[in-house]
């Protein structure tokens, strides 16, 4: 569903190119009711698709516009694409089947280690 959000902003610049280029415009950022905890979640789930994403929508460029528009700070960003890749590669470890072949990526051969690594035996997390 973000994807489709992502497509009419990148069509609205666009237009906006066309109509007013030249013209500088403070940046736009969500101001609707939704709390910062679900547009961080909502954030994090976008961003952490980068990886898995097949069809090349979700891409560095969308989490960067995507990250401005829900006003959330570098650090934070990167905290919570951290927390959800990682998030990822547990419920990777625990059901490989459900990863598939993912495109030509392989198995999880040393996934274990590479979360050892890490940080500790569950990577770091608790």
């Amino acid at each position: 569903a973000l994807n489709v959000v992502m497509d009419f902003m990148d069509h609205a610049a666009s237009l906006f190119d066309a109509v007013a280029d030249g013209v500088v415009i403070t940046p736009v950022t969500y101001g609707g009711s939704l709390s910062k905890n679900k547009l961080e979640k909502m954030f994090t789930i976008y961003a952490s698709s980068l990886m898995t994403s097949l069809d090349g929508k979700v891409t560095q460029d969308r989490i960067d516009t995507l990250q401005q528009v829900f006003n959330i700070n570098d650090k934070r960003a990167e905290g919570l694409i951290q927390k959800g890749m990682m998030k990822n590669l547990m419920e990777m470890m625990k059901n490989p089947e459900a990863m598939g072949d993912m495109g030509g990526m392989g198995g999880m051969e040393g996934l274990s280690e590479m979360m050892a690594a890490m940080g500790g035996e569950n990577g770091g997390i608790p």
